[in-house]
């Protein structure tokens, strides 16, 4: 991997450190593609983005940089309710440090399980450093939720927004925990098998308007990581780095602004809340 001095010192270390914590990333997709081979999922990674990442310190102001947990972030999207209880299981049942946070649902709205999974990285001198990855477990309608809290900025997805977004959203959170309450064992979208393969495609977010590059590699190559620090030495858009099982349209359903470049229209079911620009019903 290259490394070089970009910007100041203090955005370079946050860069160096960035990239580093994305050595964690293979063998954690490794570990998860392994345990949950056969099932019906989806499952993705990212490596967060920088600007992601300095909004989230300077909002978390109490927090350093190596405890962020979710600079390396896996999301796994299940058919049903009954499906993400038992990933859940199964990524607890690697046997790794595990916190579980269930949101269910979280102030927003937002419902999902997060991992938060310690893991060791070994240096070739043969110290050690523990840092952690999260893996957030939704079902399909969740992810659903997410995506349209998402289509309204970052303001809202933060907690914030107008009365009329929050109001809509709460309702929307309320009719899908009250469906999934009562249906936890309906599949709410047919997803594939997940296969023990996977790749990385580097995709870098250009400036408003313009088009997302996307770049495709295997999964354990080192090509994708310089294609990254390239692509950040040149300073424009925002790049991110993103594993994904099966095929490249893993991560149009799982990340899709990311690599469509643009909000979709969310596409919910019928009988949730529909939303119309500035009312909701």
């Amino acid at each position: 991997m290259r490394a070089g001095h970009v910007g100041g010192d203090v955005e370079w270390k946050e860069r160096c450190y960035r990239l580093f914590r994305l050595l964690g990333l293979p063998p954690m997709f490794r570990a998860l593609t392994g345990v949950l081979s056969g099932r019906s999922v989806l499952l993705a990674a990212r490596l967060k983005r920088r600007n992601s990442l300095r909004a989230k310190l300077k909002r978390l102001v109490s927090i350093k940089l190596s405890q962020v947990a979710d600079i390396i972030g896996f999301r796994v999207i299940c058919q049903s309710v009954a499906d993400s209880r038992a990933v859940v299981a199964k990524i607890e049942s690697l046997g790794l440090p595990t916190r579980t946070r269930r949101h269910d649902p979280a102030p927003s709205g937002y419902r999902a399980t997060h991992l938060e999974v310690q893991v060791d990285h070994e240096f070739p001198s043969g110290q050690s450093v523990k840092f952690a990855i999260e893996v957030q477990i939704r079902t399909y309608y969740q992810h659903l939720w997410a995506m349209r809290s998402e289509a309204f900025g970052e303001q809202v997805k933060m907690g914030g927004g107008r009365p009329q977004q929050r109001g809509y959203l709460d309702r929307l959170s309320t009719a899908i925990g009250t469906w999934e309450e009562e249906n936890p064992d309906t599949i709410q979208r047919v997803l594939p098998k997940l296969a023990p393969s996977g790749g990385v495609a580097v995709v870098r977010q250009m400036p408003i308007g313009g088009q997302p590059l996307v770049e495709q590699f295997g999964l354990d190559s080192n090509e994708a990581a310089d294609q990254l620090v390239e692509w950040e030495e040149l300073t424009l858009g925002d790049t991110l780095f993103l594993a994904h099982s099966g095929s490249l349209d893993t991560i149009k359903t799982s990340h899709s602004f990311y690599v469509l470049g643009e909000r979709l229209g969310v596409v919910l079911e019928p009988w949730m809340p529909q939303w119309e620009q500035g009312t909701s019903r």
